[in-house]
């Protein structure tokens, strides 16, 4: 009972300031690393051999790890900036009593030392896991430094021997996390794109939601024959068709304008090939005019090296650049003459 009631709890707890499953995530990691946070840090104040300058930076990371944990909860601050903050906050303080150690070189040094690396990377891999853009390489960079300055301070054949592994491994994690932001950026940007595409279909169409799923839900249940599509049109309503099949219409005379301007501009392409034509026009990408013609890869870059070879462009040219002034002369060429 008692289990059901903490497992809803913590449901709501969720549901109320993070619903999406990477917010969750984020809020999961954020929660849990701001209070290790203030247990290590009571930890290292207590047993630590460490300087007077040390326990008071560790006294202002607790007092800012209460303020950021305060302040996302009441919405004063986004998720991603309290998180971000706090591990960066937390990889100073690291850094901070890794030199400390190494300077005082006490009989403890050692060790606490290579906790505070594990500590480094521990907060190296939660700023991958919850994709804090660019955080993993400020910790990275920092983690890296304090390193090499303890080495200078205390070189101990261990933390020698160690030394250019740990450094390799964090300038490779520094190149994953800017690749990794990267494709995460253009993930994010695709998403938009599409819900845009959706948002503008729903529209045209005048459907909801709801009668989309249960749609679709017709589609997978009824197969192709034509009893079945007599259903799922009967299911939309007459002005939803009117709007669908109209504006498939308009569509389809614009792409047929398209498609003979493109036949003129182009008269050695098939129509294969002008079909790309048109999609590389708009501005899509490979996976995109794959996705739309439903061919794979391999089948499209083909086509597209003898477009290039067809026009006579070189490796250099860009091929999207090449097709547009191609077609921009045809059209003021042709307003020239009308």
């Amino acid at each position: 009972m008692l289990y059901r009631v903490i497992k809803g709890w913590i449901k709501k707890y969720f549901k109320h300031y993070e619903p999406s499953v990477l917010g969750s995530q984020r809020l999961f990691m954020f929660d849990v690393v701001g209070l290790v946070s203030l247990f290590t840090t009571t930890l290292s104040i207590v047993t630590r051999t460490t300087h007077p300058a040390t326990v008071m930076f560790c006294m202002g990371v607790m007092a800012v790890t209460v303020m950021l944990l305060v302040l996302y909860h009441i919405h004063a601050i986004s998720l991603r900036g309290a998180a971000t903050t706090l591990m960066i906050l937390l990889q100073l303080q690291t850094s901070m009593d890794q030199v400390t150690l190494a300077m005082l070189s006490s009989s403890d040094a050692l060790p606490w030392i290579m906790v505070d690396t594990l500590m480094s990377l521990m907060l190296i891999m939660i700023s991958l896991v919850g994709f804090l853009k660019y955080s993993p390489v400020v910790v990275s960079v920092t983690a890296i430094a304090s390193f090499l300055i303890s080495i200078h301070y205390f070189p101990d054949p261990v933390l020698v021997t160690l030394g250019p592994f740990f450094v390799f491994l964090l300038l490779g994690i520094i190149v994953f996390d800017i690749v990794s932001a990267r494709n995460t950026l253009r993930l994010q940007e695709e998403n938009e794109e599409l819900k845009e595409e959706v948002y503008d279909f729903f529209k045209a169409s005048g459907m909801s939601r709801d009668q989309m799923k249960a749609y679709i839900a017709l589609v997978k249940e009824s197969g192709n024959s034509t009893e079945s599509t007599r259903k799922l049109l009967n299911y939309i309503d007459l002005s939803a068709q009117k709007k669908i099949l109209s504006s498939v219409k308009a569509v389809m005379d614009e792409n047929a304008s398209r498609m003979e301007i493109l036949g003129r501009v182009f008269p050695t392409l098939s129509r294969s090939q002008l079909s790309i034509v048109q999609l590389i026009l708009q501005g899509k990408k490979l996976s995109e005019i794959c996705f739309l013609l439903g061919k794979n890869e391999s089948n499209v870059s083909s086509q597209r090296s003898r477009i290039r070879t067809e026009l006579n462009l070189g490796p250099e040219d860009d091929l999207a650049e090449a097709l547009s002034q191609r077609v921009q002369t045809y059209l003021e060429k042709r307003d020239l003459f009308q």
